[in-house]
């Protein structure tokens, strides 16, 4: 069976065929629809229990910390499981406060690592405007920046120092957007300023994505490039299953300059990365 859109275009179609077809949309949609309400009810009873469970850990970094990687780590790994995702785990992180930079395909990059890994992340401003999810990424300690203004880069990399001693991994997607998955960008050295004026270790995770024969390819499927964010969560609910595959390196690099660390690396990324299908 032909993937994508492709099998769409056939001239001329037995009626089994046909009906194969009609089998096939009728599925993805009661998967949209089921995924859609599991993970609206996921998200708001976590939601709940977080802002219930936040008076108690005020007092003291180390509950709060603690309180904050449970709730994230569950809700990341019950999305994950709701849209079908099995994620292989290669190697593991780098004990101890440290940067973590990989290579950036969607916004389910976020939940494979947060299920992983006590993170904070650097994500772009437009965010913080999304109803509800704006309100819960600012909760999570997530850093904004508007990537297009280098005069905010400075406070950005004050407020990483901080973010590296509330959690173990502060995860940077140095390629400073999403991708088709064909290869790795130039990672962008600015963000590492704070990795290479502090000395602080820098490790680095790879991030791989498949889908089944009957699915879109992951190169459709997963990376949100260039069109309304509504219409990639349609597609990615439809999808059967997602095969992820998030590998860690095994040495993590230390360095006085950023661009010489953003090359190393960009180079240690690229040599593992697999492109998407």
């Amino acid at each position: 069976m032909r993937r994508g859109r492709e099998w769409m275009k056939e001239p001329q179609c037995s009626d089994r065929v046909i009906r194969a077809r009609v089998r096939h949309g009728i599925a993805a949609w009661v998967r949209r629809i089921a995924r859609s309400a599991s993970l609206a009810v996921v998200t708001f009873v976590l939601a709940c229990v977080w802002f219930v469970g936040l008076p108690f850990t005020s007092r003291a970094r180390h509950s709060r910390r603690k309180w904050r990687r449970f709730i994230f780590q569950a809700w990341s790994r019950s999305v994950l499981r709701l849209c079908g995702v099995r994620l292989a785990v290669v190697g593991a992180p780098m004990p101890g406060p440290c940067f973590l930079v990989a290579n950036h395909l969607g916004y389910m990059d976020i939940m494979v690592i947060a299920s992983c890994v006590d993170a904070t992340f650097v994500s772009m401003q437009e965010i913080v405007r999304w109803p509800f999810f704006g309100l819960m990424a600012r909760q999570f300690d997530t850093v904004f920046i508007e990537r297009e203004k280098k005069r905010d880069i400075p406070a950005v990399n004050t407020e990483l120092e901080s973010a590296l001693a509330r959690c173990e991994a502060v995860v940077i997607f140095a390629e400073g957007r999403h991708t088709r998955g064909a290869n790795v960008l130039p990672f962008r050295p600015s963000l590492l300023e704070p990795a290479a004026r502090g000395g602080h270790a820098v490790s680095w995770a790879v991030l791989h994505y498949a889908t089944l024969e009957s699915d879109p390819p992951a190169s459709q499927a997963i990376p949100w490039v260039d069109e309304p964010l509504w219409r990639q969560v349609l597609v990615m609910l439809a999808l059967e299953r997602i095969d992820a595959r998030l590998e860690f390196g095994q040495e993590h690099l230390t360095g006085d300059d950023r661009k010489v660390l953003a090359r190393e690396l960009h180079e240690r990324v690229s040599r593992h990365f697999k492109p998407l299908k």
